[in-house]
């Protein structure tokens, strides 16, 4: 063997590893490109089944238009979403009595969790339960 097959064999395997690192990078390029394929072209959040496509448009007066406009905002709501929840009979969200809603759950937790304490005997326990479920059927009547 001459010198001159030794350099044309170092060259084809100086060849050859370009090859396989230009097939390794394209190899990573189509995985990378099947990924985003599953995900949606950038990943991301998924697609919702149930998304709006149709569109209504209502006129409206001035005055219309800000009567809507305050109660929507008295509720927390976007216009649209206001209508909406109006229109299907969906219940409106009332933050007020979602706050209260909030701190009647957190003292509940509290009283069960004073429940769990072996500090009470089992007459006092039963005696405060039967409070509570006085107190709860008074709740239940007076919500809307």
């Amino acid at each position: 063997m001459n010198t001159d097959d030794f350099e044309l064999s170092e060259e084809l395997l100086r060849e050859l590893t370009q090859l396989d690192d230009q097939i390794k990078t394209d190899n990573r390029k189509e995985e990378i490109r099947k990924k985003r394929a599953e995900g949606g072209k950038l990943g991301g959040r998924p697609k919702i089944e149930n998304s709006k496509k149709k569109q209504v448009n209502v006129k409206l007066s001035e005055n219309e238009y800000l009567q809507i406009s305050k109660v929507a905002g008295s509720y927390g709501m976007t216009l649209p979403d206001f209508i909406r929840r109006r229109s299907l009979d969906v219940p409106l969200r009332d933050g007020k009595r979602n706050e209260i809603l909030l701190e009647y759950r957190t003292n509940f937790k509290r009283i069960s969790n004073i429940f769990r304490k072996d500090i009470w005997t089992e007459s006092e326990k039963n005696e405060l339960k039967t409070e509570l479920e006085e107190v709860i059927k008074l709740i239940k009547k007076n919500i809307c």
